[in-house]
């Protein structure tokens, strides 16, 4: 047993690895979402555009002062400016709206998961959606996934998509480090998008509650008013992130 490991912290992580192991071997991405794995969009062999049906407003977010935003909840100033959080019915569970919640940025700093729906500097208006990856450096199928979305993230990030990924923990299983974070993000993704860890180890805790077996790496697709549109477990496909984006895109306050 590692150093330092609780008896609780070691066995779950052992779980965790061999569940992640035989899920990748076995069923290469298995997913649990809006769209089922016999949807004919999953078919195509094409490379599925996220903004085919898209409406003809600007795709680079959505307007921050939308009446069709929720932010009836508020949250920590960010850099200086108010900050409003969707309310709602919250949990890791499709349909439900995802907590607000904390976790800390490869400089050290902490942030509230409410800055990836505020305000982005850089078009002036905010994310029309989320891609959250929960991963931990032990992790093989969890390379595959930060892979995948460093790959999509800058298309996607023009059209209003922020892709970030949440390391738990370290090789040995123990909570995540700020070097863990700064590794990922060099290793796995390139500097690409946002990479951010959990040191208090719970996350995955919380996320992976009401998946069948224990996996990982764990996504969920989140629109602009923190609804949970997609959530998975082990490596999505491109496909099926693409699907759900898709969804997101065209529909990015909720499920019509």
């Amino acid at each position: 047993m590692a150093a330092g490991v609780p008896i609780r912290g070691s066995f779950r992580h052992g779980i965790h690895r061999i569940a992640s192991i035989m899920s990748w071997t076995l069923c290469g991405g298995c997913f649990s979402g809006p769209v089922t794995v016999g949807d004919p969009r999953l078919d195509t062999g094409s490379d599925l555009s996220p903004s085919a049906d898209a409406p003809s407003e600007p795709l680079n977010g959505v307007n921050c002062d939308d009446p069709k935003l929720d932010r009836s909840r508020d949250c920590a100033e960010i850099d200086g400016e108010p900050c409003g959080y969707p309310g709602g019915h919250y949990g890791y569970e499709l349909s439900q709206v995802v907590p607000n919640f904390a976790i800390v940025d490869c400089e050290g700093e902490d942030v509230e998961f409410a800055r990836m729906l505020n305000l982005r500097p850089d078009t002036g208006r905010c994310n029309r959606s989320v891609v959250i990856g929960l991963s931990a450096i032990w992790c093989v199928p969890c390379r595959d996934q930060a892979q995948l979305f460093a790959e999509l993230a800058p298309d996607l990030r023009e059209k209003g998509v922020e892709f970030i990924e949440i390391i738990y923990q370290d090789i040995d299983g123990n909570p995540a480090t700020l070097d863990d974070c700064n590794t990922w993000d060099t290793n796995e993704v390139g500097g690409v998008f946002p990479v951010f860890f959990d040191p208090t180890d719970t996350l995955d805790d919380a996320m992976l509650l009401g998946t069948v077996v224990l996996v990982l790496p764990i996504h969920l697709t989140v629109d602009a008013n923190g609804n949970i549109r997609g959530r998975g477990a082990s490596a999505v496909t491109r496909n099926m992130i693409l699907v759900e984006i898709n969804d997101v895109l065209v529909h990015p306050y909720g499920i019509p």
